[in-house]
């Protein structure tokens, strides 16, 4: 959509005058999920901050372009017999879920079931 912010190009390119080391994480993409599908009102609710703070202060005085499109967060939390569905079907994942180079934003599920297998929930945040 129109609406959507375009990509920080920009300050890409001022980084790479500046001789910074250029390069992409890793990222995973999140599964789509079909929101009629899920009931809504037994998640835990995350508003977002009001008034939402922009990331640059350049944008200070005008705010933050999408705030009238905030949709609202709900936690859940898997239990163990996600992980025993996770642990089952890794051998399914691409190779690049499966190395470990590079930092993320947020580590996929299969991660976090791997490196802390002693723990019996993790937070989910549709």
């Amino acid at each position: 959509s129109e609406e959507v912010e375009p990509p920080s190009v920009g300050l890409a390119l001022s980084l790479e005058k500046l001789k910074f080391k250029m390069g992409r994480l890793k990222t995973g993409t999140p599964p789509r999920i079909d929101g009629r599908t899920i009931n809504w009102d037994i998640l835990e609710a995350q508003e977002s901050d009001m008034p939402p703070q922009p990331f640059s202060f350049l944008n200070y005085e005008r705010g933050v372009k999408q705030m009238g499109n905030f949709v609202v967060c709900r936690r859940t939390d898997t239990n163990e017999r996600t992980h025993d569905i996770v642990r089952e079907n890794a051998h399914k994942l691409p190779e690049v879920a499966l190395g470990n180079s590079g930092p993320r934003y947020c580590p996929s599920l299969f991660k976090k079931v791997e490196r802390f297998p002693d723990r019996s929930k993790h937070p989910v945040w549709l």
